[in-house]
């Protein structure tokens, strides 16, 4: 059975069941089970400065998660975890010891995953190779240099493009099934104005998976303080002004873009309309050791636990995190509110 078909299948298996499940009932599912896959964010730090960006927003220290808290987290979750993705926010390539984690992971049998700007594949091909890393999702958000530039800021087109066709071009010399390449492109609306060219620009790649993503993100700084977010005045006027200026500059009101990040018919897709949010089955640890609702909660409003302070088991079948659950339910977890997965 196809994996994409399978995991469809699951899916609707659990609504339909999740359906008929009372409150209670469901919080208990949820904190029995101990995660088959995580979000775990390896760095805040990042090399670019796009003007949507929330990792340029929330006011983090900049830091690395610490190979210990890993360590942690398999100690008690590596018997039930499948998979993982190496990302909340921030850039993972520039984590100085990634493809250790990568291993670490790997030596557990877990499959590992992550997103990347693609400003240095090329220069990290041998370790990303030798690691064993499972998958990689490379951003290209452009099919010029120009609309490239217009979102990823400090970004550099052509060094991205020729990382990834080293990175391709590598996997076909050594002959290796690994990492699954998937090569993905934000559809703002001057790069879905440019679709036959985005799709033969892709597609001519060779990647693994083509993927066009509906914009995530809109900055909201009220919606940021109302969840704790603060900022110097001369810090929240450049970057509202600059999200400002580039929301004008893509139409980001108008609902007729097939991408558009408000397009008609998605609500319920909406994971925050669910019954039970896959999120919610997941674990999601901040580089710090937080252990938080999802991977749209970087300021950890919805914090449950701490690695550093207890084992994983004891945080995920804990009061606090059914609390978490419950919240979710009840509809009263804010960071529901503004989300966009679907």
């Amino acid at each position: 059975m196809p994996e994409v078909f399978h995991r469809r299948l699951v899916q609707t298996a659990k609504r339909a069941v999740f359906a008929g499940m009372g409150d209670r009932l469901l919080v208990r599912f949820v904190l029995a089970r101990l995660p088959r896959s995580a979000n775990v964010e390896v760095t805040t730090a990042c090399n670019l400065a796009c003007p949507l960006c929330p990792t340029h927003i929330v006011p983090r220290a900049s830091r690395t998660l610490g190979v210990e808290l890993v360590q942690a987290l398999l100690a008690d979750a590596g018997g039930a975890l499948k998979s993982v993705c190496l990302h909340v926010q921030g850039e993972p390539s520039l984590h100085p010891r990634l493809y250790d984690i990568v291993r670490l992971f790997g030596s557990y049998g877990v499959e590992v995953w992550f997103g990347t700007n693609g400003m240095l594949v090329e220069k990290q091909l041998d370790e990303l190779f030798d690691s064993g890393l499972d998958g990689i999702a490379i951003d290209l958000d452009g099919v010029d240099a120009e609309d490239y530039g217009r979102y990823r800021k400090r970004g550099d087109f052509e060094r991205v493009l020729g990382g990834l066709r080293a990175l391709i071009a590598e996997k076909a010399r050594r002959g290796a099934v690994k990492p699954f390449v998937q090569v993905q492109m934000v559809m703002f609306s001057y790069n879905e104005r440019r679709l036959p060219e985005v799709r033969e620009l892709l597609d001519g790649l060779g990647a693994d998976r083509v993927h066009l993503k509906r914009p995530a993100y809109e900055l909201d700084l009220e919606e940021g303080r109302r969840r704790g977010l603060e900022l110097e005045p001369a810090v929240a006027e450049r970057v509202e002004s600059a999200a400002n200026a580039f929301l004008e500059e893509v139409e980001a009101d108008n609902t007729d873009l097939a991408y558009s990040r408000r397009a008609t018919g998605l609500e319920g897709q909406l994971y925050r309309n669910r019954r039970l949010c896959p999120q919610l089955e997941r674990a999601t640890v901040l580089s710090d050791g937080r252990v938080v609702a999802c991977c749209m909660d970087a300021l950890g409003t919805t914090t449950f636990g701490d690695l550093n302070e207890e084992p994983f088991d004891q945080i995920w079948r804990g009061l606090r995190h059914a609390r978490t659950v419950q919240a979710f339910l009840d509809r009263k977890l804010s960071v529901c509110e503004t989300c966009t997965l679907t």
